[in-house]
């Protein structure tokens, strides 16, 4: 989906919500279908009003209606977006970093390659590094799972600038937060 949403983080977002719900002991009725399974919960007992089964049947369920309805919303979003994967993986297949020079002129090169891994032990924990060097491969994956958002970044923060700098001959006062 848009911005690599995916059904487990979907998933991940609504099960709390529906926890905060259930915590609240409110029972929203609603025109869905509920999934198969799915029991009316019992609403003269204090308390909880979905059991884990349930919640996690619904978390499912409204994830993937969810997921479904921005892909139906979102439909062109969504080709762009397997474009820009088709061009990230032109570049990947060549052996280079997927690159591209925003509007303003500031040229953007993905850092997302393999690297050796080494393992340092501390007292409290063990981390791992990676040692990248220049000629060290590109990470396929992470550069075409990456490029779709990262270049929409690049272009929703050079607009903000751009508007900025606008802004700013006009004598007008500009704040704004990207992406919050």
């Amino acid at each position: 989906s848009v911005y690599g949403v995916t059904f487990v983080g979907a998933r991940a977002q609504i099960l709390p919500r529906l926890e905060e719900i259930n915590d609240k002991n409110i029972y929203l009725e609603n025109e869905l279908k509920k999934p198969e399974g799915m029991r009316d919960p019992d609403l003269t007992q204090p308390g909880t009003v979905f059991d884990r089964d349930q919640l996690n049947a619904a978390s499912y369920y409204l994830a993937r209606v969810t997921l479904k309805s921005i892909g139906e919303t979102f439909q062109s979003a969504n080709e762009i977006q397997h474009w820009l994967g088709q061009l990230a993986k032109i570049c990947t297949d060549s052996g280079q970093p997927v690159s591209w020079v925003t509007p303003l002129g500031l040229p953007v090169v993905q850092p997302y390659k393999h690297g050796a891994k080494q393992q340092v032990h501390t007292a409290m924990q063990t981390v791992v590094v990676r040692e990248f060097i220049d000629d060290s491969p590109v990470h396929k994956v992470k550069q075409r799972n990456a490029f779709p958002p990262n270049f929409v970044h690049s272009i929703d923060s050079t607009h903000m600038l751009m508007t900025a700098r606008a802004c700013e001959k006009q004598g007008i006062a500009f704040t704004a937060v990207h992406d919050s």
